[in-house]
């Protein structure tokens, strides 16, 4: 297969993923309001120079004026089965160009696992992100970061530290929603 064809596929799925974050970020507004408020400004940060130097994805205003900087991942229903939070560690691992994990400058980090018709989150978590460096780096050696990293595959040379949610401390995380949760307390 030639070049081309391969530029073409990634492309497809480069705005497949695009688009699917651009949905999902509009659901997750819903659930942003829930937390700090119906009166918010949101300010796509995406592509411009506080995304590229400190991986700023959205700029939340908050009814106080009060500036709060995140960091989003969402993924599709298929990859909820591992249940864990992942962060770009190496942009590029074979030459250990450090990735998002060290630049981000934010307060939340957020992962979300959509639902099969991508029409809510199956689950999604806040993280506190100074909270969750702090617990990184009090509780892991390098050695055993080196064992959480899993390698991209799909998309490039990147190195993604995966940590189960179920290890992460209860203070350090927001917001915590579970549909099935959510559903088993409504009935």
């Amino acid at each position: 297969m030639n070049n081309n064809y391969h530029f073409a596929c990634n492309q497809q799925i480069w705005l497949a993923d695009l688009n699917f974050g651009k949905r999902m970020h509009n659901i997750a507004i819903q659930h942003y309001k829930k937390i700090w408020g119906n009166d918010l400004k949101i300010e796509d940060m995406n592509g411009n120079e506080l995304d590229k130097k400190f991986s700023i994805d959205f700029i939340i205003t908050d009814q106080l004026k009060q500036k709060i900087h995140l960091q989003e991942k969402f993924q599709r229903q298929e990859y909820s089965m591992f249940d864990t939070i992942t962060i770009e560690y190496y942009s590029n691992i074979d030459h250990k160009i450090l990735g998002a994990f060290f630049k981000m400058n934010i307060d939340y980090y957020i992962m979300g696992y959509a639902t099969q018709n991508e029409s809510d989150f199956e689950k999604l978590i806040i993280l506190k992100w100074t909270a969750f460096k702090e617990w990184i780096r009090n509780n892991f050696t390098e050695e055993q970061i080196k064992k959480q990293l899993r390698e991209n595959k799909e998309h490039g040379r990147a190195s993604l530290l995966w940590i189960p949610i179920n290890q992460i401390p209860e203070d350090i995380i927001l917001y915590n929603y579970n549909i099935n949760k959510e559903l088993k307390e409504w009935m």
